[in-house]
């Protein structure tokens, strides 16, 4: 069974938008490793405007 990347980029999307979701190499396995989020996460805080890069990285 051949499953569309896009298909897969679409579930992934949704799940970190819901539940946070982060992806991990594992190059043993030649593929990424998905791991949800434990518990609630608080909504982000984003900033109201960046004029560069280096503005936009001082939030980090």
């Amino acid at each position: 069974m051949t499953t569309d990347t896009t298909e897969l980029e679409g579930r992934h999307t949704q799940l970190a938008r819901k539940n946070g979701l982060r992806s991990r190499l594992t190059k043993a396995l030649g593929a990424y490793e998905i791991y949800l989020a434990k518990g609630e996460l608080p909504e982000p805080i984003w900033p109201k405007e960046s004029k560069t890069i280096n503005d936009a990285a001082l939030v980090f």
